[in-house]
C-alpha cells in the first residue's frame, strides 16, 4: 500500500449504525490483547536476565515472534469482533463485506508491520524487528492470512446457510449415508 492510498479499516466494512459497537468491541479486546502482550515479552526478558545473559539475536527473534502473535491475535479477534457485529445487528454477512473484511486486514497487517519498521528506525520500538525477517519483508506477518481467509469463508457460508430455506442449506450439506 503505497503512502498516499487511504486504508480501508475493519469498522468500515461494516454499515455505519454498526461502528460505534464493533469500535467498542475492538477497543476492549485492543486493551486485553496489549496487557498479554506486554507480560508475555517481560516474563522473557525476565528469564533472560535470570540467566544474566546479554540481548542476544534469539532474544530478539523470540521478542519479534510476541509481536507477531499479538498482531495475529488482534487481526483474527477483530474479525470476530465484526462478525459479533454483525450478528447483533442482524447484518448478513455478504461477499463485498467478506471481501472488505480481507483486504482490510491485510492492509492492518501490513501498516503494522511499517509501524514496527519506522519506531525501530526512530528508536522508538518495544521490539526489534530482526534482520531475517526484515530481509523477507512482510511474509511473517502474511502467514495469517490463509487461516483468516478460511475464517472469514466459514462464517459467510454459515450465514448464508442459516438463512435460507432448507433446500438452498442442503446444498451445503453432505447427503444423508444410504440406509
Amino acid at each position: 500500500m503505497a503512502a498516499w492510498e487511504t486504508m480501508t479499516e475493519i469498522k468500515d466494512c461494516l454499515p455505519a449504525n454498526t461502528r460505534k459497537h464493533f469500535i467498542d468491541l475492538r477497543n476492549i479486546r485492543l486493551g486485553v490483547e496489549i496487557a498479554r502482550y506486554q507480560e508475555r515479552v517481560t516474563q522473557l526478558r525476565a528469564q533472560i536476565a535470570a540467566r544474566n545473559q546479554g540481548r542476544s539475536g534469539w532474544q530478539e527473534m523470540e521478542e519479534w515472534k510476541c509481536k507477531e502473535e499479538f498482531l495475529n491475535s488482534l487481526a483474527t479477534g477483530y474479525v470476530q469482533d465484526a462478525f459479533e457485529t454483525c450478528r447483533l445487528y442482524d447484518i448478513p454477512l455478504t461477499q463485498s463485506i467478506c471481501d472488505c473484511l480481507v483486504k482490510a486486514v491485510e492492509e492492518l497487517l501490513d501498516v503494522q508491520y511499517m509501524h514496527a519498521l519506522q519506531a525501530q528506525g526512530q528508536g522508538l520500538g518495544d521490539v526489534r524487528v530482526p534482520l531475517s525477517v526484515r530481509q523477507q519483508g512482510n511474509l511473517p506477518s502474511r502467514r495469517i492470512m490463509p487461516q483468516i481467509r478460511v475464517i472469514i469463508e466459514t462464517a459467510r457460508v454459515e450465514d448464508l446457510k442459516r438463512s435460507t430455506s432448507p433446500s438452498l442449506s442442503a446444498m451445503f450439506d453432505e447427503p444423508p449415508p444410504p440406509s
